[in-house]
């Protein structure tokens, strides 16, 4: 699942809630596309935190 964000609580939002409702974390993967300004946040937002399983791969947007 490819999701554009800008906004860290918004992502983990949307990640938190699929992983909670889905039978099989483990087969998830997110890419979440930021700009260089989210960029560190998110991914040690993403880094740190459990999400079952998944994996969560932040990009950042080459301007």
């Amino acid at each position: 699942m490819m999701m554009p964000s800008f906004k860290l609580l918004e992502a983990s939002a949307v990640v938190n809630f699929t992983i909670l409702n889905t039978d099989h974390p483990k087969q998830f993967m997110f890419h979440v596309v930021t700009n260089s300004c989210n960029y560190a946040a998110m991914q040690a937002w993403f880094i740190t935190n459990d999400f079952k399983g998944s994996i969560i791969e932040v990009q950042k947007l080459k301007t």
